[in-house]
């Protein structure tokens, strides 16, 4: 099995960067300290699931797809199933990605 590791850490830290978002905006948009924020855009802090949780809130999918891809991720692992039509019957079970 290949190996899938991806590190969420670097992939914020480039993504924060690459966006220009500052530690006190990072604070601001996901309701965390300053001193966390920062800690987390450099690269000092951990990137735990409530962090990625808050940061979906606060920046949407597309920059998911976008850490997740600066983390390491490959592109078929950032593809979801898409969401089944009323009735609960798939609409043709096709699939689409984090980043569409």
């Amino acid at each position: 099995m290949p190996d899938q590791s991806i590190d969420l850490t670097k992939g914020l830290r480039t993504w924060a960067e690459k966006n220009e978002v500052t530690p006190a905006q990072f604070a601001e948009k996901t309701g965390y300290k300053y001193s966390y924020a920062w800690d987390l855009l450099r690269g000092r802090g951990t990137f735990t699931q409530e962090s990625l949780g808050r940061f979906v809130f606060a920046y949407g999918l597309e920059a998911v797809a976008d850490v997740l891809r600066l983390a390491g991720a490959k592109d078929e692992a950032l593809t979801l199933p898409s969401p089944k039509g009323r009735g609960g019957k798939s609409e043709g079970g096709s699939r689409r990605s984090l980043a569409a």
